[in-house]
């Protein structure tokens, strides 16, 4: 698919909530039960975009798909993993845009600093797991019966992809404005 990927912007929120939030209505991949509101979205973005980079696939003026990083727990020595997402709207899959723009955020991982990159994958979930894989992701465990939705448990497998070596010493992390300098 022909593309253009950039940094997300507050004016892209709204497309980015109907992408999930049909994900939300349609598939177990996304854990809510309800859809989630532009709100939410605008607070996250607020929260998020300074540390951890947001990317937004557009085609013929429409965001097509998002990928994010987010913290993967809120005390500090967690900082340097990185939890990722992507969503892509329903005409985007199968067309290798997930590979460019989950790449795209994981080469922006990279340059802040980061140590790894934890993919969060509710199972099963055969295309994302392939996308994982294929960019060097390797599966770490499994959480069995992790999560309940449309009338049945799911379970939720980590993937991970270290970007650099695990025993020195973790550099301070860059913004996202500075590591695409």
């Amino acid at each position: 698919m022909d593309a253009d990927l950039r940094l997300a912007r507050a004016e892209d929120l709204p497309a980015i909530a109907a992408i999930v939030n049909r994900s939300i209505r349609e598939h177990h991949a996304n854990f809510s039960w309800r859809e989630e509101p532009l709100s939410l979205w605008e607070s996250r973005f607020r929260a998020d975009a300074r540390r951890h980079p947001w990317l937004v696939a557009v085609a013929d003026d429409a965001v097509v798909g998002f990928a994010k990083s987010s913290a993967f727990r809120e005390r500090e020595a967690y900082d340097w993993l990185a939890e990722t997402t992507i969503y892509l709207g329903e005409g985007a899959r199968g067309r290798g845009l997930g590979t460019r723009l989950y790449g795209e955020l994981l080469g922006i991982l990279r340059r802040q600093g980061r140590l790894a990159a934890l993919g969060v994958i509710a199972l099963p979930n055969p295309a994302s797991v392939a996308l994982h894989e294929h960019l060097g992701f390797a599966r770490t465990g499994t959480i069995e019966r992790a999560g309940w939705k449309f009338g049945r448990w799911w379970d939720v497998g980590f993937w991970r992809l270290a970007f650099r070596d695990e025993d020195a010493e973790p550099p301070a992390l860059r913004d996202v404005a500075d590591a695409l300098a």
